[in-house]
Order: structure tokens, then C-alpha cells, then sequence
């Protein structure tokens, strides 16, 4: 059965409510035929034009950390938009003069804008006008206001991506109204836009909000006032003569025949109605007065509506991606507009959706090497890069980059990348090689593309030279010595259905500690890419019997065909579960428990992963993308020592020591063989510190300047009582973090992943740094933009931000009727962060002897004398500091700070404003191509439009005289 959730915002016992709930109800016998024809159909849904949402299978709504149900309006939600309504240009006119300040005026138009931008979708194009004049007062100051083009461009209309939704959203929120009216200039402005976009074939159409007041009151005055005998005499009163803006709006409309939607904030008399009112009738559009701003999407029903029945075109397409209400990481849907051949109109928008996470794990099944992968859609955006943060870590709609700006370096043309583009946003197949270096490779490299079926999206695959031949791993054909390889889920061969079928494991196994690690065995985990169909594996067969049918295919000799001649798994699959079973019958034979030691393990290339001891791993768990694995790879032939991390295993803080493994024989430094496994092991960060500490302090009776002693700075000097100098030792790695400190570290029982901040060497040691980057050149500065970065309300500590929790009367009142809004119970959003790091030069690496670095320092913090060293054939460099004398120990020695600012990393929170501005920019500059101007064709929607501008007093009167006429007539 199906669920239905109403809108905070929608009145339950409202008669449009009821009747959609209840005609909404006979889609349940067509979801379960959808479900039945295609078990892959995990959600269905249909949200109407009155704010319902009915779901299948019918779930329990989410709550948010008070209990409450979180709020959802499908209105509102990427899918149902794009299936709404076609391509448009949509300018809002908003009048921000002084008369708008007063009740709830402005609040209202805010309101409107708001749920305007927010219905937009990407095709779309928008701009925000507020409209207001200079003024004299009533005490002869001049006041100087003209009207502001919202966004990032004065003279075009900006794509309603979700950044310049944020950025115009922001803008509208912090406008205060002010100044004189001025319509005339606003609306030639609007115009202008219209008559200059990329849409300006498709549908236009202009919001239009005001208050209907020819005047802004006896403080605003449109002429500079003089003095007299008597006193200053004021200038004249503004009073606006809406004919002229009548006329000159019926002349701008002749070609572009925008429609025009109008709205009054305030109806203080009948009069008011008529600008607004006129406007709209008079260009096929509507008028409604708007008494509150609560609900609005319902009461500007007569805009979405005329929306949604005015483009012919019912085809649909795969939204772009966006962020799942219910927490399901990044979603694409496929919506379907519902349209009503009896009435004329939509009644509404059915949709399916599938986590962008399964799209790019079909993709990827079939990577191997460097090869590199990304999605784009028709206007260039990427919807996916191999560049990317998971997707599970973007805290909001994230910014769409350029493909070209992540394919091309900054400094390369790269024309053949123009036309790949090019035939990529066309939807075409077909290959090209390039070799022009790029942002992420260089060489010879070809890029094969095509694509999706049924969508707007393309994707490629680029593949350097090297890795045109594929090396796969061959399957043992001798296993003797193997032993049984044991699937990771422990517990199911406990279970009666395996006892049944596989006897001799749970005594083998140990069957009694089962939910335990497991020192008998070890075990192997498959990531959701070693499966052909893992929506198969996921929700149709249970656990017991996955694990059956993985454990018989691993260790038994079904022919291993791969999924695309009908098999279960991916070739060679089988191959690296077999293979990995010698490491971890070795692992098992050397085990330790004297040893600190947690666990072992190893992945793969194509997504295995072996464990000893046995355990469980989380389904979600991605071997390729733990940091562990990425750094092994990018540093081959090196031993990578970790950060201190969270395991996600829950071991707690741990460090790990990673070697890649490759495929074949590694002779010399540099060794062209690919990477096709990481060996790993764990250690708890407490013992791996004091062992490593161990290594690298000296022996404290042997001598007085050991690591982490104190001592007198010169001996002999009469002074050197009052200064006690020391002697320092850390370990950082190849991005200047410290990994090993002897005086201070992490602390083990925190269980906060967010406080865990790398603390680069440039914040212990910044003199030390600041000769390292800029004497010796081992380190070279980096700056950089993430569009997906998260942010925290509080640094260290989960924090309630403040919005949406009631602080006014009214507020309070909302709480109590509403049930909210309340925020989710989370310090994190989505943000857009510059940052300055710094990574290892590695033609500098062996520089001054052997990569070996020496220098005193003296200056605004310490001084000193230091020593750089690598450790051999690891990521590491060990760093002593002797004689070292804190010179300040105020907190806000200005030299010291200074000295700070630019040896530390660092990262500084963009403005939604600035943020989508430049990216703008930088997307209309990278992108190199016109906008699609792709326009549906249009139905001929006639609105009804009416206003009244008489009083009560005069339609009686004039209803009087009607009878008086007709009573004659009678008697005639």
C-alpha cells in the first residue's frame, strides 16, 4: 500500500486536499503492476498541484531530533518541477519602495519571490529587479536609490542552476525596501532581459509584486524642497501616473507578448487594485491580492497552473542530480507530467528516481588502471568526475563544473577537448584521441563516449596509452592449498539454510563466536561493483542466501562467464578472491597478539577485499576510496603512513600502513607496472606513536637534547637560567601534516571524526616551514576552490543552527499550528571553500644531500636549529628542532601571527554571492558554446482576469440605477 504526506503549508480540511488524497488512491493497483513488471522499482510517487505526495510502498515519514515529521512539499522538489513546466524566461518585478515597509507588505513579495526561484529548474533563465527611485524627505535630504538587476549579471539573465538559486535567494532575503516608486524604468529593464536571453522563444513571463499605492507617504518627495518666511517648505508629494506606465508597458510587450502575473501585498482600498490589476489583464496574465505570505505556493495557483498546461510538450527526461529529502544521498528522477484530457489541465507528476551512487557503479564496473571516467548533460555541466568527493560527503545541491574547466589545464586551449564536448552534449557516440596535457592527465590519451539512453546526460571513459591493454588476473587452475575462502557476513553461516548446505563451515568457522572477529579464518567482503545485479543481491534474495550463493560461486568451479554473457558477478572476480586467500592464510599463520597489530587487509582493483581477523564489513564500504588505498596508488613505490583516523569498523582512532601491490616483478625506482591491490594493516594511533617515538627520540641518559627534553639554552651564559630551550621531533607526510608528535596527539577515547584536523607542521614549526617552502623548495603552495565543501556551525561540537527555531510571537504561533519548521538536529552544510595547502615537489625530494635539510631560524616565534630528513622508501619525513626557544608567548604577537598567515593551510567560507557570481563567470568563459534554445511548443492557455476598482458605495448605486432602468423599460 501507498502513503500519502501532506504539506506543512497545505490545510488538511481543505476541499482540494481531500479530493486529492482520495482520487490520488487508485494509483496503488498501478504502482504494484509497475513493481511486478519491474522489481528494480524501489519508489514510486506522485505529488499533486494542492501539495500531496503519495508514496509506494507507503513508509513513515521522517522526523526530525524533536519528533516532529520533517516538512515536504513535492511542489517544491527538483523532480516535479522539471516535469511541471518547460523552458522559460522568468523576470520578478519587485516593488521596493517605502510604502512596502509598512505590516507584512514586503515580507510578502519576499515570499513570492522565494517560491518563484524555487520552482525554477536549470533550463530555465532568470532575473530580479528591485524597483525603487531617489527621493527627497519631507526635511530636504536627498536620498539616492535606483533600481538593482539581482545576481551576477546587470545586462543578461543568469540559468536557475541551484548556486544562482542560492545567490538570488540570499539577495532577496536581504533587501530592505526603500526610496520611490519606479515602475517605468523596471519594466523597460525586464524587457531588455527578456529580449536579450537565450529563451526568449520560449515562454516569458513577468512576476509582478506591489502594493497598488501611487504614493509612498508625506516623507517621500519627488522635487527639492525651499525655504520661505515661514519656514522650509517641503517639495512636492510622488504621485505616480500609471497611464504612462500602462502605455509605455503595452508598447515593450508588441514582440516579446510576455505574459504578466501581478500580485498585491496590501489592499487598503479598492484603488490599489487597479495598476496591478490592469497590467495583468491586459497581457494575459492574472491578479490575486495576497493577504499573508503563508501557503503562497496554493494561492499563486493560478501561475503554476498556467505553468504546467501551457507547454504541449509530455515527454520527460532525467532531472539533474540533487540531494534526497530522506537522506539518500544525491538522486536523479525520471518524472512524468500527468495531464487530464477531460479538464484541460495537469493533475499532477508521477516519478521514479535511482541514487546517482548505482549509475556511477554501473559505469564504473569496468575501470581498470588510471583510466578515469564523468557524466555530463546537455549543457556541459558534470554531473560526475572521477575528481569528485563522494557523493555521500556533498551536504547541499551541489555546483555543477564545467566539464572543460576539469578536463583542460589552465593554461591549455585544448581544441580537441571543444569538439568531444561538443558531440557529447549532441547525445553522439564515437572516440577521439588527445594529447595536449590536462588538469588531471598528461600524455596520449583517447576518449570513448556515448549516451544514456533516454536522458539528456552523456559519458566517457579516458584512457591513457599504457592502459589500452587490459591485465586481468588469471583464476588459479591449481587450488590445492587454498583452503575455503569465507564470505565476510559471519553470522548467516549460523543460519539453517547454510547449515543445511554448508556443514563443515560452522564447525569450521566456530560457530559459537560467529559475532565476533573471527582468528580461524580470514574472510572477503565484494563491493557493490563485483555484483551484475546488485539490486538482485540488496533487496530480493536474503542475507542467508547471498552469502550462500557467493560462497559456492567463490570456491567452486562454475564457469566464470561475467555479467555480460549472464553471469552473477564480474570476471575475474573469483580470480582475486582466490588469490587473496594465500594472504590470508599467511596473515593467519603470523599472527601475533603480542603484536599492536589490529587487523590486516588487503584490496583490490576490481573491489575485493580480504580480512583477517574474519569480521564484518559495512555494505557500503568502498575499498578504493579510503583514503589508505588512494594515497598507496598515487605513491607506488612507497610505504604510506596514515593520519590518524576513525576505522569504520569501530576499532576506534587508528593509523595505517599501506604498499601497493603490483602485477608482476618491480625492479628499480620507477616501475611502469600497474597497481592492482593495496596491502594494509592497522594500528591503534597510541601504540604506533609511542613505538614510532621510541624510534626517533635518543636515549635521554646518553644524551641531555633527546626529543622532548628540556635544557638550558648555553651553557655558561648567565642568562641561560632564565631561558630553557628544548629539543622537538615530529613526523609529517607528503602534505606537510604532522603524523607523530612527541609532545602532544590525538586523544584515542574521542570519537568525533570532525575533530580529527590535520595539523600541518607550519603550525608547530612555522619559521621551519617557511624555509622549507620557500629556501629549500621542498613543498610548494597550493590554492584551490571546492564547490562541494562542508561547512559546521561549530568547529569541534554538533550545533542546532538557529534558523527555523520560533523566537517572535508569530513564530511561536507557526510552532504550535504547523509542528515546525524545526532544523534538522546537525552542524553541517554545504558550502564553498578557497584553500591554500601544500604538497611534496618530488624533483626537490632529494635536493641538499639526499633530500636532507638543514638551518638555523630566527625569528618572531622560535628559534633554533633544525634538521630535515626522509625516512627511506615511505611517505614521511622526520623533522628535529634543537635549541629550540619559544621568543613570544602572547597569543596575539602581531610578527608571529603574521608568520602564521602564510606557512599554515587554510580554508575561508566563499558567500553564496560571491561564490555563484565567479562561477558564472568562469562557466560562461569555459563553456565555449551557446545555451540549447530548444522551446516546446505552446498551448493557448486563457486565463481568467478581473479586478474591481469601485467602492462598495458605487456598485450599490450603480446596481440602483440598473433597476430604475429596467423598471422602465417594463413599463414602456
Amino acid at each position: 500500500m501507498s502513503a500519502v504526506k501532506v504539506s506543512e503549508d497545505v490545510p488538511r480540511s481543505a476541499e482540494e486536499t481531500i479530493d486529492a488524497v482520495l482520487y490520488t488512491r487508485h494509483l496503488d493497483q498501478i504502482f504494484r503492476k509497475n513493481r511486478e513488471k519491474d522489481p528494480r522499482l524501489i519508489w514510486q510517487y506522485f505529488g499533486s498541484p494542492s501539495g500531496i505526495l503519495r508514496t509506494y510502498p507507503g513508509k513513515a515519514w521522517t522526523l526530525n531530533f524533536v519528533g516532529f515529521p520533517n516538512d515536504y512539499d513535492p511542489r517544491l522538489r527538483p523532480w516535479y518541477i522539471a516535469a511541471s513546466s518547460g523552458p522559460k524566461a522568468v523576470v520578478i518585478l519587485l516593488d521596493c519602495s517605502k510604502s512596502m515597509a509598512e505590516g507584512n507588505r514586503f515580507k510578502i513579495a519576499q515570499g513570492v519571490a522565494e517560491v518563484v526561484i524555487k520552482s525554477l529548474s536549470r533550463q530555465d533563465f532568470v532575473s530580479v529587479i528591485c524597483m525603487r527611485e531617489n527621493y527627497w524627505d519631507d526635511i530636504g535630504t536627498w536620498h539616492e536609490y535606483e533600481i538593482e538587476v539581482l545576481g551576477c549579471d546587470y545586462n543578461k539573465m543568469v540559468p536557475a542552476t541551484s548556486e544562482q538559486q542560492r545567490n538570488l535567494l540570499v539577495q532577496v532575503k536581504n533587501l530592505t525596501p526603500e526610496g520611490t516608486s519606479e515602475f517605468e524604468v523596471g519594466f523597460r529593464k525586464a524587457f531588455e532581459l527578456l529580449s536579450n536571453s537565450s529563451r526568449a522563444g520560449c515562454l516569458s513571463t513577468i512576476v509582478f509584486v506591489t502594493d497598488g499605492l501611487d504614493s509612498d507617504g508625506y516623507t517621500v518627495r519627488c522635487g527639492p524642497g525651499y525655504y520661505a518666511r515661514s519656514g522650509y517648505v517641503p517639495g512636492p508629494e510622488c504621485r505616480y501616473n500609471w497611464e504612462t506606465l500602462w502605455t509605455e508597458v503595452e508598447q515593450l510587450n508588441r514582440e516579446q507578448e510576455a505574459r504578466i502575473f501581478s500580485y498585491l501585498t496590501h489592499l487598503s482600498s479598492e484603488a490599489t487594485k487597479k495598476l496591478p490589476g490592469k497590467l495583468a489583464c491586459d497581457h494575459r496574465g492574472s491578479f490575486k491580492v495576497l493577504s499573508d505570505s503563508r501557503n503562497l505556493i496554493t494561492k499563486m495557483r493560478d501561475y503554476f497552473n498556467f505553468l504546467a498546461n501551457s507547454v504541449q510538450n509530455t515527454q520527460s527526461y532525467w532531472t539533474s542530480p540533487y540531494r534526497d529529502a530522506s537522506g539518500l544521498g544525491m538522486l536523479v528522477a525520471y518524472p512524468v507530467p500527468a495531464y487530464s484530457t477531460k479538464i484541460k489541465q495537469t493533475i499532477g507528476v508521477a516519478s521514479i528516481d535511482v541514487t546517482l551512487d548505482e549509475i556511477i557503479d554501473h559505469i564504473q564496473k569496468e575501470m581498470w588502471g588510471d583510466v578515469s571516467t564523468f557524466i555530463i548533460n546537455s549543457f556541459g555541466d558534470s554531473i560526475f568526475h572521477s575528481s569528485f568527493s563522494p557523493n555521500s560527503e556533498i551536504a547541499s545541491d551541489p555546483f555543477f563544473l564545467p566539464i572543460a574547466d576539469l578536463e583542460r589545464a589552465s593554461n591549455e586551449t585544448m581544441p580537441e577537448f571543444v569538439s568531444i564536448e561538443r558531440s557529447m552534449r549532441a547525445s553522439r557516440t564515437g572516440q577521439q584521441t588527445v594529447n595536449t596535457p590536462g588538469k588531471y592527465m598528461t600524455g596520449n590519451r583517447t576518449y570513448y563516449y556515448t549516451s544514456l539512453n533516454n536522458s539528456d546526460y552523456s559519458f566517457a571513459f579516458v584512457i591513457p596509452e599504457r592502459d589500452h591493454v587490459i591485465r586481468y588476473l588469471s583464476e588459479a587452475v591449481n587450488r590445492s592449498g587454498l583452503g575455503v575462502s569465507y564470505f565476510h557476513h559471519l553470522t548467516a553461516y549460523a543460519s539453517k539454510l547454510l547449515r543445511k548446505k554448508l556443514p563443515y563451515a560452522y564447525e569450521a568457522l566456530e560457530g559459537e563466536t560467529l559475532n565476533q572477529s573471527n582468528y580461524y579464518h580470514s574472510t572477503f567482503f565484494l563491493q557493490s561493483g563485483c555484483f551484475c545485479d546488485l539490486f538482485r543481491y540488496l533487496y530480493v534474495m536474503s542475507p542467508e542466501e547471498a552469502t550462500l550463493d557467493v560462497h559456492q560461486f567463490m570456491n567452486g568451479r562454475e564457469k566464470d562467464v561475467g555479467c555480460w554473457e549472464g553471469g552473477r558477478y564480474m570476471k575475474h572476480v573469483r580470480a582475486e578472491v582466490l588469490l587473496t586467500s594465500r594472504a590470508g592464510r599467511i596473515w593467519r599463520e603470523s599472527f601475533n597478539a603480542s603484536l599492536p597489530v589490529i587487523q590486516v587487509y588487503m584490496g583490490t582493483e576490481r573491489g575485493v577485499v580480504r580480512i583477517f581477523p574474519g569480521q564484518r564489513l559495512p555494505r557500503t564500504y568502498n575499498a578504493v576510496k579510503r583514503h589508505w588505498y588512494k594515497k598507496a596508488v598515487l605513491f607506488p613505490n612507497k610505504t604510506i603512513i596514515s593520519l590518524p583516523y576513525l576505522d569504520a569498523i569501530g576499532h576506534g582512532r587508528v593509523m595505517s600502513i599501506s604498499q601497493a601491490v603490483f602485477q608482476g616483478n618491480v625492479t628499480g625506482d620507477k616501475s611502469p607496472l600497474p597497481v592492482k591491490a593495496v596491502l594494509s594493516m592497522d594500528l591503534l594511533y597510541v601504540n604506533l606513536q609511542a613505538r614510532l617515538l621510541d624510534v626517533i627520540a635518543s636515549n635521554k641518559n646518553a644524551r641531555k637534547k633527546g626529543c622532548g627534553t628540556l635544557y638550558r639554552c648555553l651553557e655558561g651564559d648567565s642568562l641561560a637560567v632564565k631561558h630553557v630551550c628544548e629539543t622537538r621531533c615530529y613526523l609529517f607526510d607528503e602534505d606537510s601534516n604532522i603524523v607523530i608528535d612527541d609532545r602532544s596527539g590525538y586523544q584515542n577515547s574521542d570519537l568525533n571524526d570532525d575533530k580529527m584536523v590535520a595539523v600541518s607542521i607550519g603550525v608547530k614549526e612555522p619559521e621551519v616551514m617557511e624555509q622549507l617552502l620557500y629556501k629549500h623548495g621542498l613543498f610548494k603552495l597550493i590554492k584551490s576552490r571546492d564547490y562541494h565543501g562542508t561547512c559546521h556551525t561549530s568547529r569541534l561540537a554538533s550545533m542546532v543552527t538557529m534558523d527555523g527555531i520560533p523566537s517572535t510571537a508569530e513564530e511561536i504561533d507557526n510552532f504550535y499550528r504547523l509542528r515546525g519548521p524545526i532544523p534538522d538536529f546537525s552542524d553541517k552544510y554545504g558550502c564553498v571553500l578557497d584553500k591554500i595547502t601544500f604538497q611534496l615537489q618530488a624533483s626537490n625530494h632529494t635536493a641538499d644531500g639526499g633530500g636532507t635539510f638543514s638551518g638555523q631560524i630566527l625569528g618572531p616565534c622560535t628559534t633554533g636549529t633544525y634538521y630535515v630528513e626522509p625516512l627511506p622508501l615511505t611517505n614521511l619525513h622526520l623533522l628535529v628542532v634543537e635549541n629550540r626557544l619559544a621568543m613570544s608567548s602572547h597569543p596575539y604577537d602581531f610578527n608571529c601571527q603574521a608568520l602564521h598567515s602564510i606557512v599554515e593551510p587554510a580554508q575561508a567560507q566563499v558567500s553564496d554571492s560571491e561564490a555563484s557570481c565567479q562561477y558564472h563567470s568562469v562557466f560562461a568563459k569555459v563553456q565555449g558554446m551557446e545555451e540549447s534554445d530548444y522551446c516546446p511548443a505552446l498551448r493557448e492557455v486563457t486565463l481568467p482576469c478581473g479586478f474591481s476598482t469601485g467602492s462598495g458605495m458605487q456598485i450599490i448605486t450603480e446596481v440602483l440605477w440598473l433597476l430604475v432602468f429596467l423598471t422602465i423599460v417594463k413599463n414602456a
